[in-house]
């Protein structure tokens, strides 16, 4: 029932939102420009030409387009500083004016044909793929042709420097981040964040920041930075939006096929600004496993498991939001999602466990695995700013947040004798069944405040409280004697509440045209109690940090910049580590959380050189204390592999990063391409274990711009061996293309894209025992797939300014496990 009334909660929202667009528009508010924008050869009025009010920092503030008599009015006009009027249709010159230069009523703008762009190819203006700005990389997606026909996965898969493994969990150069969703916290983690990217259709988003040194305005929470993905927002008025359709599939030893679709929505009037995003997707695909394991007094034995899986999931997603513009100083907002996901994993063809002894087979079981999983997720942000004095950017921003998860997943295993091996070695069989649910509320609130000062100057500061209680039941049952019996060692009750409460102030300030500087403090204090009622056992936590952070930028010309930064953060251990349950990965091969780790440290230094807008060379230097990973682990009788959440020691990460971004090398050819490449050592906590590799990553984009608005994109990604604490994980890369055509003046686009084009995309991890492999375990995912996909744009659309609304940290945190992590917690990969 309580699913039930949260969608009818959230489908009164939506109607009230609705309700806020169709009311009557009120008075319009401040300084306003009305005008006609005509030909300047024929003088003849021009419809939909895009006007828009762009501010000093060349960000777009306001922006209308003309009606079928060439006429505009742009509303809600700061009275004061350097704002500019930009007019711009296909086919003309843009035409760019001062405010002070146009009448405010009345005003005629005369845009001049574009013959070069008329008689060739339409030529639109494009932003470089991969952007390095003071404290983030930025990766523009939208002209992307692999957007097309992807979702969030695909598209941050080929981030710079990201990974995302089997269970979902997302590395930034080999170590944990956090994951955002314009401007905030994603609310999930693991498989869940996975969903969340999956049900993002990619032509929604239009980039990626990659923050690996964050300010002090965000939270602390990330070893490895925060990737904020943007989607793309509205500020024409009026209504327009998008409708997006793709179907992919290719043949392994089964079909496997995908099928998304997504409907964008927008209204703008004089006093509101409402948006409604919804996407449904239907995937499967197939994934080998194969585990092994050595165990015995001197390793004589071995035992593998051989499985072939089957993933089946049914996503739905639906963003809507509301801003009400009450006065030219104050905006109320307010923004719900949900995220939906019904999946299920099990076995396909033959799969079997077998033990050897010496090579030769001694027995050998028959599995069967199915799981079947539900996520339901629904959050609601409101969120006020009151502008003080726009010439200052002296804003305050008020964001209160709730969230309600509810999880859920039922697996039922068999392990059986096969009957028609002569077994040397007697096993029993085994068949259970579990039911595993997670319950989660967040609750959030938040203060910011910003200033300017000094001229060029910007202050901000702000306070933040959370709470987070979950609550994690999860029932085992063993089947013998023909009935089912309650398997108590293996159920458990566990609760876990936790609270974090927290302040930063940070500074920044240029000095002339050449140098800047940005500084920040952040404290965090955190309290949480583990409860783990079956064990009778309890947890509680208790601690204070501080996080300074500090940026300094150089310019000696125009071409050359030098950048400097220092950050410290934090990375709490997530509730499906802390959570001790036991989730299977393979017949013999499962996962638990330790409801006693501790959190790890990072202590990040760069240095960044630029020349023009193509290159960067980052030097980087971090230092992990308390790692969190998972330790594999061999019962020495039966071979069974345990992988436990534990805090490892410590980790070093000594290296540098090459990125060209949109490198010309025809006029039809342009080039985009990231190279890391570090040492990595590991020491844990005892001393007892000590080892390191040199690791590296790429990822690599060829795009061919031809005539009649086609381009054509190859490219790549992959990362090389390495080792993080007790794992090493293998080699892996992936190939992708696409060709992309727009038509109707670029209202739509077709697209046909091709992923993993040498199936060669697997995930493999192993571990040493001194000089003997102990365990390993090979994960390929038959990602292979060929999509055609189309997209339709009705009205027109470009970036808002955005609002500082709806950060809730903690989370992101939220989700479970139902795989192995290569390595730490997000480590790995590239």
């Amino acid at each position: 029932m309580k699913h039930y009334s949260t969608i009818r909660a959230a489908a009164a929202v939506t109607a009230l939102l609705l309700w806020a667009v169709c009311a009557p528009a009120r008075p319009k508010n401040g300084r306003s420009i009305s005008g006609t924008v005509i030909d300047a050869v024929t003088s003849q009025p021009i419809e939909f030409v895009t006007v828009a009010l762009i501010a000093p920092d060349s960000t777009v503030v306001n922006g209308t387009t003309t009606d079928s008599a060439g006429r505009f009015t742009i509303d809600r006009i700061p009275s004061s500083g350097n704002y500019r009027l930009l007019a711009s249709f296909i086919g003309y010159k843009d035409l760019v004016t001062a405010l002070d230069g146009i009448p405010s009523q009345e005003a005629v703008i005369a845009l001049e044909p574009d013959t070069e762009m008329l008689a060739e190819a339409v030529v639109t203006a494009r932003r470089p793929v991969i952007e390095q700005k003071l404290d983030k990389i930025v990766m523009n997606v939208s002209d992307a042709v692999s957007t097309e026909g992807s979702n969030g996965t695909d598209l941050l898969r080929k981030a710079p420097g990201v990974t995302i493994d089997f269970d979902g969990n997302v590395k930034l150069n080999g170590s944990n981040v956090a994951v955002w969703l314009d401007g905030r916290p994603s609310n999930l983690s693991g498989k869940e964040l996975e969903v969340l990217l999956q049900s993002t259709d990619g032509t929604s988003i239009d980039r990626i920041e990659i923050m690996a040194h964050p300010s002090a305005k965000y939270d602390a929470a990330g070893g490895g930075g925060i990737i904020n993905i943007v989607t793309k927002k509205n500020f024409m008025e009026g209504l327009n939006g998008s409708v997006n359709l793709s179907y992919g599939g290719m043949y392994f030893d089964r079909y496997n096929q995908n099928a998304n679709g997504s409907v964008n929505l927008n209204y703008r009037g004089r006093k509101t600004s409402t948006f409604l995003t919804y996407s449904a997707g239907y995937d499967d695909m197939n994934a080998n496993l194969l585990s092994e394991s050595l165990y015995g007094s001197n390793y004589e034995m071995a035992m593998s498991n051989t499985s072939n899986m089957l993933l089946r999931n049914f996503n739905q997603m639906f963003r809507v939001g509301n801003d009400w513009y009450i006065s030219d100083k104050d905006v109320l907002g307010v923004i719900v999602n949900g995220t939906f996901r019904n999946g299920s994993t099990g076995t396909y063809g033959d799969n079997f466990t077998e033990h050897t002894l010496n090579g030769s087979p001694v027995a050998r079981l028959l599995s069967d695995i199915d799981n079947n999983d539900r996520f339901d997720g629904v959050s609601a942000n409101l969120n006020y700013t009151r502008t003080f004095d726009q010439s200052k950017m002296q804003e305050l921003t008020l964001n209160a947040d709730y969230s309600w998860y509810d999880i859920s997943n039922r697996s039922r295993q068999e392990d059986i004798p096969d009957p028609d091996f002569t077994p040397m070695m007697i096993l029993d069989s085994t068949i259970f069944r579990q039911n595993a649910a997670q319950n989660l509320q967040i609750w959030s609130a938040k203060a910011d405040y910003q200033q300017l000062f000094w001229q060029t100057g910007l202050l901000e500061a702000g306070l933040k409280w959370s709470r987070t209680i979950t609550d994690n039941n999860s029932v085992r049952e063993d089947f013998s004697h023909n009935i089912w019996n309650y398997n108590d060692s293996l159920s458990n009750l566990f609760l876990y509440d936790e609270q974090i409460a927290a302040a930063y102030i940070s500074a920044a300030k240029s000095f002339g045209q050449k140098w800047s500087v940005k500084i920040g403090l952040r404290g965090e204090y955190t309290y949480a109690r583990g409860d783990w009622r079956s064990a009778e056992k309890h947890s509680v936590k208790s601690y204070f940090n501080l996080f300074p952070t500090a940026f300094v930028s150089y310019m000696p010309t125009q071409k050359w910049r030098l950048a400097a930064s220092y950050t410290r953060r934090i990375n709490r251990p997530g509730y499906s580590q802390l959570n001790p349950f036991r989730t299977y990965i393979s017949a013999n091969s499962y996962t638990e959380g330790d409801p006693n780790l501790d959190p790890q440290f990072s202590d990040q230094v760069s240095l960044t050189v630029g020349y023009g807008q193509h290159l960067n060379l980052s030097l980087l230097y971090q230092h992990n204390s308390n790692l969190i990973m998972q330790h594999p682990e061999v019962n020495p009788d039966n071979g069974e592999q345990r992988l436990i959440w534990e805090n490892f020691g410590t980790q070093e990460i000594a290296g540098a990063s090459l990125s060209i971004s949109e490198l010309p090398i025809t006029k039809w050819l342009n080039l985009s391409a990231n190279y890391f490449a570090a040492y990595n050592g590991n020491t844990s906590t005892e001393g007892s274990y000590s080892d390191g590799s040199f690791v590296q990553s790429f990822y690599g984009n060829l795009t061919f711009l031809l005539p009649k608005e086609w381009k054509i994109e190859a490219g790549g990604f992959g990362s090389g061996n390495m080792t993080v604490g007790y794992m090493n994980i293998r080699p892996m890369y992936m190939l992708f293309a696409g060709v992309k055509k727009n038509l109707w003046d670029g209202r739509g686009t077709i697209a046909l894209n091709v992923q993993d084009l040498l199936r060669s995309f697997a995930t493999n991890v192993e571990s040493y025992t001194g000089d003997i492999r102990t365990y390993r375990i090979d994960q390929r995912i038959n990602m292979q797939k060929v999509t055609l996909s189309f997209s339709w744009r009705f009205g027109t659309a470009s970036n808002v300014r955005r609002r500082n609304v709806g950060n809730v940290e903690e989370s992101s945190r939220v989700g479970g496990s139902s795989g192995i992590s290569t390595g730490q917690t997000g480590m790995g990969g590239r």
